[in-house]
């Protein structure tokens, strides 16, 4: 999007797929979006730069359907990353989120709740609350772990552009010039660095102290449909890379990293209509995706 009218974050109801509402409010590309897990709040982060959050309405029986409005955002003069914000997430207990950028920073933004408290207390004052976490590379994922250390810190991990992922713990009420806030715990070794950017993480439930923290890049892929000279034969070819790395932690630490690398290739050529032919694409696509996911659980 290159317009604000084109990058408005658009809201829909999944039981009568209705629109809902738009929330216009960047400029540009919206990167990532991320809801907070006590559904009150929607993130969204772009590539002006900024990021917008958004405080969910109390349903009413005229309006029963969930509505947000702009509650808390950093613009042109509060903006602190200088570069495209390519990723967000937010902390199990919906106090903080956490966005990184092309500009190497990785920054904590809060607190969205009070302590003791079940719901926002409005306006918000929402600000840093970490120092810059400076990571070396484009930071184009970020993911909170959903459990505390055992210290009652965060673990993070941050995807860098060259393939790595850093694993770092961050306790509030630290932050400082010198960054004593923020606590190095490893990273992927550099000899096995992904050949594409990490630009997926996500950590699955865990038990007390053991976690894992799932990372899956954007595969690079290509999409394209051909024609005969006649139009009377035409088909799908689809070809996709999908690596995905699984980070065992046990006290803050990585202590066992595996890699799951697949390659699709479908090259399914019809005499048919180009929807029949798309139709056909699509349910391969899906039986390939299910193949996927029998891997990963495998993996596990």
């Amino acid at each position: 999007a290159s317009k604000a009218e084109h990058a408005a974050v658009l809201l829909w109801s999944t039981a009568t797929w209705r629109q809902l509402q738009a929330l216009p409010y960047h400029a540009l590309t919206v990167t990532q979006m991320a809801f907070s897990p006590n559904a009150k709040f929607l993130l969204a982060v772009s590539r002006d730069r900024t990021w917008s959050l958004w405080g969910r309405k109390l349903s009413t029986p005229e309006s029963p359907e969930p509505l947000f409005s702009l509650c808390a955002h950093t613009g042109k003069d509060t903006a602190i990353h200088s570069r495209i914000i390519w990723s967000c997430d937010w902390s199990s207990d919906s106090k903080y989120f956490v966005t990184s950028s092309r500009d190497k920073k990785v920054i904590v933004w809060g607190p969205c709740m009070l302590e003791e408290s079940e719901e926002p207390v409005f306006p918000l004052e929402i600000k840093p609350c970490s120092s810059v976490l400076d990571v070396g590379d484009s930071a184009t994922a970020v993911a909170f772990c959903p459990s505390l250390c055992s210290d009652s810190s965060y673990l993070l991990a941050a995807g860098l552009e060259c393939g790595r992922i850093l694993l770092y713990r961050w306790r509030p009420g630290q932050e400082g010039a010198t960054g004593s806030d923020w606590i190095s715990c490893g990273g992927t070794d550099t000899l096995y660095p992904f050949k594409i950017s990490a630009r997926a993480l996500r950590s699955p439930p865990v038990s007390d102290g053991d976690s894992r923290l799932r990372f899956g890049p954007r595969s690079r892929s290509s999409l394209k449909h051909e024609n005969y000279k006649l139009g009377l034969e035409g088909g799908w070819s689809f070809c996709s890379s999908v690596c995905y790395c699984f980070l065992h932690v046990e006290k803050e630490q990585i202590v066992k990293c595996s890699y799951v690398k697949l390659d699709l290739r479908i090259n399914k050529w019809c005499a048919m209509s180009r929807l029949d032919g798309m139709t056909e694409f699509l349910f391969h696509w899906g039986l390939g995706l299910t193949i996927i996911g029998s891997c990963l659980m495998r993996a596990e």
